[in-house]
């Protein structure tokens, strides 16, 4: 996820002096292209994908070797797939090689802006110790995670380390916060992904059901973190409720917009709104010194995305060609539907997948194109894409949350994971059991 950035980031040198702010722009123009396409123009998704595509070619040599290596391995698969769907008379579907995913990587873009102005009080003169220290330093990473990603998270672990040397039950703890997140935030490229590769997926829906998945992950953390010989004492960090309101208003307002206006996709309205707001409560704040904060903003906080970018671009390619591919000569599955126990099965598979090191963007444009044939109920799918991706990112040594907390905190390569095995394996059970109600509850008889 967004972690990409943390993990790979640079410094600048004379030639990323010019490349990057054209990234940059690049990327701001993703933003309003992708707008544009859904509330006027429908051949702006086409303006979108081509400054998707520049930006990533401008922004290709600095992007990490594994990442790129990655990128090439899906686009190769993606174009073997397109040309044997083109074998068996199947047109070449250039437009969607262009335009998929672009309005995703619009998303992430837009949802950096809030970083301008959503965050957690830093001017503090002491922080907390103590059980109610776990709870607040919960709280705090996972409501403006929720909003900010993983800003959020480094704000926190960085003010904590300051003043005691983080420790990796404490990094635990904190990745987890942010990380359950993930299954119910409208402002995660997560979500984006779901209600894409399971269209049909109502976010209200997803949001239901995500939030009690997330709500045993915080109270599991905040238990078993009591119970390490590690955490004690804990050194936290407070919640502040003053600065908890702009998250509150824009989470509620995605939903209030998404019910109003239900013909506009969630990941649009996020993509509109989320600039808007950081860009006003940035101007609103700082006024005369606003706008330089927001042409750095751009030249400099947008070309960070390059890990996501180069993902999802290649994640797009293959998702492609496999339905090119699906549609020439459908691929055989083992099942012929997908109720709960599939749903939990294909859950195991992707979190299994997510421990080799299997970025949750490759699982999720793979099951998504192959199980679309099944005409899979899209709420149950989307479901278990999200709740896939917010436990496979602790487990995933190659994670973004777990590379950025390694380098950033210095930390055993596998220390995390080890950590977050056990949390692992009770969010498992605690996730199927999630499924298999909404499959109780939800699903007509079948």
């Amino acid at each position: 996820m967004s972690g990409l950035r943390w993990a790979e980031a640079k410094q600048p040198s004379a030639r990323t002096s010019l490349v990057e702010p054209l990234a940059g722009y690049l990327l701001l123009l993703t933003v309003f292209a992708g707008v544009v396409s859904v509330v006027w123009w429908a051949d702006a998704a086409v303006v979108a994908g081509v400054a998707v595509w520049s930006a990533a070619a401008l922004l290709w040599k600095g992007t990490g070797l594994r990442t790129r290596r990655n990128a090439v391995l899906l686009c190769a698969v993606g174009a073997i797939t397109v040309s044997l769907a083109w074998g068996l008379g199947v047109p070449v579907p250039w437009r969607d090689l262009v335009i998929t995913n672009a309005a995703l990587i619009g998303l992430l873009a837009a949802v950096t802006f809030l970083s301008l102005v959503a965050r957690p009080d830093t001017d503090l003169e002491e922080l907390p110790k103590g059980d109610r220290a776990i709870a607040s330093t919960l709280a705090t990473v996972h409501l403006f995670g929720a909003v900010i990603n993983m800003s959020a998270m480094f704000i926190v672990a960085d003010q904590i380390q300051q003043r005691n040397r983080l420790t990796p039950v404490q990094m635990a703890a904190i990745a987890r916060a942010f990380a359950t997140a993930i299954t119910w935030s409208p402002f995660f490229a997560a979500m984006g992904m779901a209600l894409t590769y399971a269209p049909g997926a109502d976010l209200r829906t997803l949001v239901g059901f995500g939030l009690p998945v997330a709500m045993a992950g915080m109270l599991y953390t905040h238990w078993g973190t009591r119970e390490r010989p590690g955490a004690r004492p804990f050194v936290g960090f407070p919640v502040s409720y003053r600065s908890l309101g702009l998250p509150a208003v824009l989470a509620l307002a995605v939903l209030a917009l998404h019910a109003a206006f239900p013909a506009y996709s969630v990941v649009s309205i996020v993509t509109a709104t989320a600039p808007v707001a950081g860009v006003l409560a940035l101007l609103i704040r700082h006024r005369q010194s606003g706008a330089p904060i927001l042409r750095r903003h751009v030249t400099h906080r947008l070309p960070q995305m390059r890990g996501e970018l180069l993902l999802f671009v290649a994640a797009g390619v293959l998702s492609v060609g496999l339905r090119a591919l699906i549609e020439a000569s459908p691929i055989g599955l083992p099942i012929d539907r997908f109720g709960a126990n599939e749903a939990c099965v294909l859950l195991v598979v992707m979190v299994a997948l997510s421990g080799l090191g299997i970025h949750p963007i490759v699982n999720v444009a793979c099951f998504g194109s192959l199980l679309a044939p099944l005409g899979a109920d899209p709420g149950l799918l989307g479901l278990t894409f999200l709740t896939s991706w917010g436990l496979g990112v602790v487990i995933n040594p190659l994670s973004g949350v777990n590379l950025s907390m390694r380098a950033r905190y210095r930390t055993g390569r596998l220390t995390l994971v080890a950590l977050n095995f056990r949390y692992l394996l009770v969010m498992l059970l605690t996730t199927m059991a999630v499924l298999q109600g909404y499959g109780l509850w939800w699903l007509a008889p079948q």
